[in-house]
């Protein structure tokens, strides 16, 4: 092929050799042909069996669904029916309130962690329970604050509000103003807007801090008037506070205003 001119008729020399190589290409074109024929037939098929595996494993998953949803059913309905003669029905209410009152005090000794949220958190577990963390009023009157640098205290307003609400009486509250990670390393004007919100309507007041804390409050003024507060105290962990000669002179200002009948 290579000898042929393209640009003349094939000569008789020419026409040999073009009419072999014609019948060569032929017979390759036929075999590529019967190959392409059976390629085809053969994605045909696989295409055909890959519709008929995805009806089967759609058949398979609803199948599946099915069962899974009757097995889920069964297991409510077992849950809820062993639940209706569980031990826990034949207590009564008030010593339901007893457990909890002592679960919660064991949570609330440890005063360094982060601020407690365990009545919301019982109140939603089930109707038993939610009667219990909102008819007991002893339950509202122990808080836990938390205070850390990115946080204001005054954003904790709303929960000692709910707190005393339920509490119908004064509460009992628990100030940390720093933890072991993150210290906090000063407190502005609203840290004693706040205490003097929460000293108002406190019978206990108990704030905890460590000697690296700043504490601006010895504005004696912040805690006057209480007329609830029976009793404050300033716990310290760590070193021994350079603060605490000043913290005791105020101690003793409130314990001497109190006195007096201020």
């Amino acid at each position: 092929m290579s000898v042929v001119d393209p640009n003349r008729y094939a000569g008789p020399q020419e026409r040999a050799v073009l009419l072999d190589s014609i019948r060569y290409d032929e017979q390759v074109l036929l075999a590529a042909q019967r190959r392409l024929d059976r390629a085809n037939t053969a994605l045909h098929n696989a295409r055909i069996a890959r519709i008929a595996a995805q009806e089967v494993e759609f058949a398979a998953m609803m199948a599946h669904q099915g069962v899974a949803e009757d097995v889920a059913r069964l297991h409510e309905r077992l849950r809820l029916a062993r639940a209706f003669y569980h031990p826990i029905r034949k207590l009564s209410a008030d010593l339901l309130h007893a457990i909890f009152l002592v679960l919660y005090g064991d949570c609330q000794r440890d005063l360094l962690t982060a601020e407690r949220r365990d009545v919301f958190t019982l109140a939603s577990v089930c109707r038993r329970w939610r009667t219990i963390a909102l008819e007991f009023a002893a339950i509202w009157r122990t808080v836990t604050l938390g205070l850390s640098e990115d946080k204001r205290l005054v954003l904790e307003e709303p929960f000692v509000t709910a707190c005393i609400a339920r509490a119908k009486q004064a509460i009992d509250v628990v100030l940390v103003l720093c933890d072991t990670s993150q210290p906090v390393r000063c407190i502005d004007s609203d840290y004693l807007t706040c205490v003097k919100y929460v000293a108002c309507t406190s019978r206990r007041f108990i704030c905890w801090f460590s000697d690296i804390v700043y504490l601006p409050l010895l504005n004696l003024s912040s805690l006057h008037p209480s007329p609830k507060l029976e009793e404050i105290g300033i716990e310290h962990y760590g070193r021994t506070p350079k603060l605490w000669p000043k913290i005791s002179l105020w101690l003793n200002y409130i314990s001497d205003s109190r006195a007096c009948g201020n």
